[in-house]
Parts: C-alpha cells; structure tokens; sequence
C-alpha cells in the first residue's frame, strides 16, 4: 500500500490515531500517523499510514493543528456503546 493511501474501510479497521509535532528547517510540521488492522496478515497484523498535514511557523500554531486534526480523524472512528 502506498505511503499516502488509507485502506477503503477507513475508519472501521483503524485501532489508533497519533498527531506528531516534529521541528523540520525551523518549521514545526504535523504528521498524522494512523493504524489499521490488515486483512488478510498473519505475521505483522498491524500497519500504518504516515502522512504529514503541514508545517506552521510556531509550536503552538503546530500544536492547536495537531489537536484539530487528531480531533476530526477520531471522531469518525467507531466507537464503543455507551450505556447497558
């Protein structure tokens, strides 16, 4: 699978969603880094997918895109029902 590509059933395979802040030529950039269980794997069950959002001009400006970005990909993830 490409670098850049999600799998199809995006989000329903995804186990979890990290937002890094990483310094890149005096830029701050946001990578979203997303696991995915593979369908058919019996050696490494696991994979993810890196792709870097963009570079902000200070930490903070990095870290509230992060936040945002982390925010939006988990919000279309399933989630367990709540209640009895």
């Amino acid at each position: 699978m490409p670098e850049d590509s999600f799998p199809d059933s995006f989000p329903e395979r995804s186990v979890g969603i990290v937002a890094r802040i990483e310094e890149e030529s005096g830029q701050w950039v946001v990578f979203l880094d997303v696991t995915f269980w593979k369908e058919d794997a019996t050696d490494a069950p696991l994979e993810t997918v890196h792709r870097r959002i963009a570079a902000y001009p200070t930490l903070k400006r990095a870290q509230v895109a992060a936040n945002f970005m982390l925010r939006a990909a988990a919000r279309d993830r399933p989630h367990p029902p709540l209640g009895s």
